[in-house]
């Protein structure tokens, strides 16, 4: 509404014409969420704006590309996270991301999961279906792993994470 200018959680469903356009006196630097169902146009131009969020629910989004997921790894705040169909790879950026607790690739047509992604200090959910680089670098893992749930990962060996984590 007018009369609100802070914006705390912002859901946008279904953007006909992909033109949605946050309004210019709108504070989105106090937005904890922002899910998007549909296209978000304007919404989505400058994640730089989310100073604070810790909510990013994009699986319904059709207009997040790769070179927003470089952007979305400065969200320093960020504890969810989930990606679209138009996702192809995660960066190694995604290490920025010291407080993620969830990450869902599962909408994603991502293949590969850079190391850096589970090695984020206090993951504790990785959803998708996707193979490690190989070879994985066990130095680069934190020696305390937090992960609880592995959904969906492909792989080879069956002694492979047993390795990584000491299992």
């Amino acid at each position: 509404g007018t009369q609100h200018k802070k914006v705390r959680h912002l859901f946008i469903h279904n953007s006909h014409d992909g033109n949605y356009e946050i309004s210019p006196d709108m504070d989105l630097s106090r937005a904890r969420s922002l899910t998007v169902i549909g296209k978000a146009g304007g919404a989505i131009s400058k994640f730089n704006k989310y100073k604070l969020a810790r909510v990013l629910d994009l699986e319904g989004c059709i207009d997040v590309e790769d070179f927003h997921v470089k952007e979305i790894c400065k969200l320093w705040n960020l504890r969810y996270l989930s990606l679209g169909p138009d996702i192809t790879e995660i960066p190694k950026e995604i290490a920025q991301l010291k407080l993620l607790e969830t990450l869902d690739v599962s909408k994603t047509r991502v293949n590969v999961l850079p190391v850096e992604a589970i090695g984020l200090p206090c993951l504790i959910h990785l959803i998708g279906k996707f193979k490690l680089q190989d070879p994985v670098k066990t130095e680069r893992l934190p020696n305390e792993c937090m992960l609880e749930v592995i959904l969906g990962v492909v792989a080879y060996k069956v002694g492979y994470f047993c390795n990584l984590w000491n299992i």
